[in-house]
C-alpha cells in the first residue's frame, strides 16, 4: 500500500539565521547506492516489534547505503512537491528498515518547522513504535501510519532543544509486511516559527464544553487573528479571554492545574494568566480580534484560554481548551 503524509513539526531554536535544509531519498541514479542515506536492516515480512535503542540508531547511522530503485506499478511515481526524490529500499531486499539521514543545522532566531512528504510501501512505523525521529526522539503521531492515511497538515507541538548546532539526524522507519517495499520522501527544515494550534481540554457548562478556535490568514508579525468561542450558555453572561506568556504553570502550579481552588473542580488551567479581555455572549458565541506580535517576538508563544460565566451551572462558569499563537519570521 502507498501512504502519503505531510508532517509539520515545530522545533525551538535560538541565534542567527539560516536558509532551508532540504533532504530527500534517491540521491543517485536508479540502481545505485544513495550516498546520503544508510539503514538498519529489519525483518523481511514484519516490523522490528520493539522500540529502537540508542545502539540501533547508531547501527542505522553506520549501516549499508540504501539503494535507489524505480517505483512499481501502482506506486506513486514522484512526490508532487519534489520531483527529484526517488524510491529507495534495502539494497533490493525490500525488508523493514530504519533509515538514517544526516544533516547540518545552524541555529536560527526563530523556531524551526520540519515539513516531510512521503510515500511508503507498506507502513511508516508500527503500533507502539514511531515512524519518524529527529536525533533519536520520536515524533508523536507517527506510529503505524498506513491504510492510505493522508494528512495535509500535522502539528506535533513543541519539541524544545531537539536540534543541536552542527550534525543532526533524521530517521524514518519503513515497515515492510511482505513483498516489495520501499520509501519515497522529501523533507524541508525551514526557519519559520509561525504557529496556531489548539491544545488541552476544558470543562463543560450548561451548553457543553466551550469550543475555542483561532483563524489567522498569515502568521507574519502583525497579522490579524480572529478568536472565537462556541457552545456558550444561552444566557447573556460575560466571556473572558485569558492570555499568558507561559503554558508551563498556572498560578505558579504545573499545568494542567485544576481550578477546584476557585470552585471549578475538574476545570483545567493551561497557562499563567497575565492579561484578559472581556467579550459578549452573542447567541452562544463570542469573538475577539487581536494581532500577532511584532518581529521582536517571532517564535515566542502567546497562550490563551476562554472562561465562560454560566449561571446555569453549580460552579457558575466553565472553561475551554487553550490555543498557542506564534508569529513566524
Amino acid at each position: 500500500m502507498i501512504v502519503r503524509l505531510v508532517l509539520a513539526v515545530s522545533l525551538a531554536a535560538t541565534a542567527s539565521a539560516q536558509t532551508a535544509i532540504t533532504l530527500r531519498s534517491g540521491n543517485a541514479p536508479a540502481g545505485s547506492h544513495d550516498p546520503q542515506i544508510t539503514y538498519l536492516l529489519g525483518p523481511a515480512t514484519s516490523g522490528f516489534g520493539v522500540p529502537f535503542t540508542s545502539a540501533e540508531f547508531a547501527a542505522a547511522r553506520t549501516g549499508s547505503p540504501a539503494i535507489v530503485r524505480p517505483s512499481l506499478a501502482g506506486w506513486l511515481l514522484q512526490l508532487p512537491g519534489d520531483p527529484l526524490a526517488q524510491w529507495i529500499d534495502t539494497n533490493g531486499g525490500s525488508a523493514s528498515a530504519l533509515y538514517a539521514i544526516p544533516f547540518t543545522w545552524t541555529p536560527t532566531a526563530a523556531t524551526e518547522v520540519l515539513r516531510l512528504a512521503f510515500a511508503v510501501d507498506d507502513h511508516l512505523g508500527e503500533a507502539g513504535i514511531a515512524g519518524v525521529y529527529v536525533n533519536e526522539i520520536a515524533l508523536a503521531g507517527s506510529e503505524d501510519i498506513g491504510s492510505y492515511y493522508l494528512a495535509t497538515s500535522y502539528q506535533n507541538g513543541e519539541l524544545f532543544s531537539l536540534l543541536t548546532p552542527g550534525q543532526n539526524w533524521l530517521y524514518l522507519y519503513a515497515r515492510n509486511t511482505g513483498g516489495a517495499g520501499g520509501l519515497l520522501f522529501s523533507a524541508d527544515i525551514v526557519p519559520d516559527g509561525g504557529l496556531v494550534r489548539r491544545f488541552g481540554g476544558g470543562c463543560a457548562g450548561s451548553n457543553g464544553t466551550p469550543l475555542y478556535l483561532a483563524a489567522a490568514p498569515s502568521t507574519a508579525p502583525g497579522s490579524p487573528v480572529d478568536l472565537r468561542l462556541y457552545n456558550l450558555p444561552n444566557v447573556a453572561a460575560p466571556v473572558v479571554f485569558v492570555f499568558g506568556a507561559s503554558a508551563a504553570t498556572c498560578f505558579g502550579m504545573p499545568t494542567p492545574f485544576d481550578l477546584g481552588l476557585f470552585g471549578l473542580t475538574g476545570c483545567p488551567c493551561h497557562l499563567e494568566p497575565i492579561a484578559n479581555a472581556f467579550g459578549a455572549n452573542n447567541f452562544g458565541a463570542a469573538s475577539l480580534a487581536i494581532t500577532l506580535p511584532g518581529p521582536q517576538f517571532v517564535g515566542v508563544g502567546i497562550f490563551t484560554q476562554g472562561l465562560v460565566l454560566d449561571p446555569l451551572t453549580a460552579a457558575g462558569a466553565s472553561v475551554s481548551g487553550a490555543i498557542e499563537l506564534r508569529a513566524g519570521s
